[in-house]
């Protein structure tokens, strides 16, 4: 959910209008229509009065931005890491990440009204090709390096 979805959700649970809304926050209805279409974006100074308005504040209507954010740092750390490992460190982590994933303790979880709904984990023997493909070459880079 985006900034103009969170603006709509806060907006309606105050059971304001998008007319209603724009009058409080000195902006035309259409901008509001904008803002929630995500068609455009509220400047600074409207962003503070939309926060008066919805009694919220910029950890609620931006806090989808700032989780893909950290997930974003996060990948760029596993990767680093990966990057960083040798052959046989490589293969442990891959091995690791597939039974984090497969013994089904770390599963995705999702608020789901009012409580959590857990969601099945990606099933890592769906796509055999690609596990196939993966090994094949992660032997290949093996005998590679015992060349050397």
């Amino acid at each position: 959910m985006g900034i103009g979805k969170r603006i709509k959700e806060a907006r309606e649970a105050k059971g304001l209008t998008q007319a209603e809304l724009a009058n409080i926050v000195g902006v035309t209805p259409s901008a509001i229509t904008n803002y929630e279409n995500e068609t455009s974006h509220p400047k600074e100074p409207i962003l503070y009065k939309l926060f008066g308005a919805l009694n919220c504040d910029a950890n609620y209507l931006f806090q989808d931005v700032v989780n893909i954010k950290v997930r974003d740092i996060q990948k760029d750390v596993l990767n680093r890491n990966y990057d960083a490992l040798n052959t046989e460190g490589r293969k442990k982590l891959v091995d690791y990440s597939d039974d984090l994933v497969s013994g089904g303790r770390y599963m995705l979880t999702a608020a789901h009204g009012g409580g959590v709904k857990k969601v099945p984990a990606p099933d890592p023997s769906k796509d055999k090709e690609i596990e196939r493909l993966t090994r094949e070459a992660m032997l290949n880079s093996l005998e590679d390096d015992e060349e050397f």
